[in-house]
């Protein structure tokens, strides 16, 4: 049973410091296709791909805020947000990769896999925890969240 809850932080997510080739690549990219949708006559696309890149920028810029997780007995909380034991419908703790990571796979359809650094906590502590109450199924990172991390987010 999950008497005592456990509680750690971590950065929302990774970040890297982007150095000014990154900027100038992202420039260059977004030029072109501004410039490709305005010769075709799209100047909407174009608009809405000058706003999503303004805001690209200001995400890339932007440093992680540290985010406190918990995991008690109504369930995890991470952040504010609590998942709830009856939401969850299993776990992994992935050790391969560092930090290593909590993998949560949840009964939704929009956000199925939520992935909780486990920085300042052993992953065996939060494993013998979560076995108490959740079935352990290997899961993977999605594929979306790894290429985000090799482009610097």
């Amino acid at each position: 049973m999950v008497n005592e809850p456990i509680k750690w932080q971590a950065p929302e997510y990774h970040f890297e410091e982007k150095r000014a080739d990154w900027y100038i690549a992202v420039g260059i990219i977004a030029v072109s296709v501004i410039v490709t949708a305005i010769i075709f006559g799209n100047f909407i696309f174009a608009v809405l791909i000058a706003l999503g890149i303004f805001a690209l920028l200001i995400f890339a810029h932007r440093k992680p805020k540290i985010v406190t997780f918990e995991i008690g007995r109504g369930g995890i909380v991470a952040d504010k947000t609590l998942h709830p034991w009856n939401s969850i419908e299993s776990f992994w703790v992935e050790t391969r990769i560092e930090p290593p990571k909590l993998l949560i796979k949840l009964q939704k359809v929009l956000v199925p896999l939520i992935a909780i650094p486990l920085t300042d906590i052993s992953p065996e502590t939060v494993r013998e925890m979560l076995l108490e109450k959740l079935t352990e199924v290997e899961h993977r990172e999605p594929l979306a969240e790894k290429i985000l991390e090799r482009l610097g987010f």
